[in-house]
């Protein structure tokens, strides 16, 4: 339900469908105790992020530093990089051994990507 919410997926967009339904084409959906990290694997991050930045990729930032566990459960993924953000990117920059000044660039986002 956490990873639903933090994703942004829409409760009022599920659809239920029938346990008798049956699907003849496609390949057996299993279930999988990937880290929630792995989800936004989809993503690649290209821009140059700081405090102040704001829309889709700086959404796509929180989310995954959510995942990663640097960003505090109760902090939304609003899609402005504030003081959260910032001190968050600088926990993950640790982390990985970048120098931790708190703005996305090459090695971040090259670590971001990985």
């Amino acid at each position: 339900m956490q990873t639903f919410n933090v994703l942004g997926y829409r409760w009022d967009r599920i659809v239920t469908i029938p346990n008798t339904t049956t699907f003849t084409d496609g390949e057996e959906l299993v279930s999988t105790t990937e880290p929630a990290a792995q989800q936004t694997i989809g993503y690649t991050f290209i821009s140059n992020l700081s405090s102040g930045s704001s829309g889709k990729e700086v959404t796509q930032l929180q989310m995954k530093l959510k995942a990663l566990g640097y960003l505090a459960e109760d902090i939304d993924a609003t899609g402005y990089y504030g003081s959260a953000t910032t001190d968050a990117v600088k926990k993950f920059q640790t982390a990985k051994g970048i120098q931790s000044l708190g703005i996305v660039g090459p090695k971040t986002r090259s670590a971001l990507n990985e």
